[in-house]
């Protein structure tokens, strides 16, 4: 399909007169799904980048917590664990063919939350129930906007930063949110950099503080201002 489409894209770029449109694709970064799905070289060849979905790391559909995107593993997690964060899923797709300069990192403006089955225990990789409790407004079971995680730690939530993950989580009662916050993505755009990867996306633009009145005072898009 990427082989039509560019020779398509090429076609009608000579017709119209006009530069190519852009072939790009948002791509997984689970490394099963990554060696078993993708023919990566091939793929690189084609597109014009690569957007890297990095994060969904962790999620309600574990029993132990986990972040959202952590940019390294903690050293809490199993040798499978280990493989799941974003300098793990950059690199895997750099060795199996991608150039960096089209490797475009994603940046999760929300968090992954879970219920904790025993309040004593709240680090990384503790024990959960599942999913925490559906957001005000977004409404699902897990999952928080950053506005929303903004509220809880208006509210007095616990802020905790992990400096092995070099991302933020809160522990609220028994609810434990992992997400990313303007020093961890300030973090992760100094590590794009430092290692020549082709730049950031978000996902998504509607779930960052568009208000400006909740998270950092006063400023509209805080997460979104941080990559820029």
């Amino acid at each position: 399909i990427f082989t039509e489409l560019k020779e398509a894209f090429d076609a009608e770029a000579q017709e119209i007169l006009k530069p190519r449109l852009l072939l790009t694709a948002a791509v997984p970064v689970g490394p099963d799904n990554v060696r078993g799905g993708y023919d990566v070289p091939a793929v690189a060849s084609y597109l014009d980048f690569i957007n890297l979905m990095a994060y969904d790391f962790h999620g309600k559909w574990e029993r132990e917590t986990g972040h959202n995107a952590p940019l390294f593993a903690p050293s809490s997690d199993s040798e499978w664990r280990k493989q799941l964060s974003v300098d793990n899923a950059a690199k895997l797709w750099v060795k199996l063919g991608t150039p960096k300069e089209k490797l475009v990192v994603g940046m999760p403006t929300y968090g992954r939350t879970f219920t904790l089955t025993n309040t004593m225990k709240t680090g990384p990789n503790a024990p959960a129930s599942g999913g925490g409790k559906q957001g005000e407004y977004t409404k699902e079971g897990g999952f928080l906007a950053y506005y929303e995680i903004c509220e809880l730690l208006l509210n007095g939530a616990i802020y905790i930063w992990d400096d092995e993950m070099k991302v933020p989580y809160l522990i609220n009662d028994d609810q434990w949110v992992g997400f990313d916050d303007e020093k961890s993505i300030r973090y992760k755009m100094k590590w794009i950099k430092e290692n020549g990867y082709g730049g950031a996306m978000v996902w998504t633009i509607d779930m960052d503080d568009f208000s400006g009145n909740i998270c950092s005072g006063n400023v509209k898009y805080p997460l979104i201002g941080a990559i820029r």
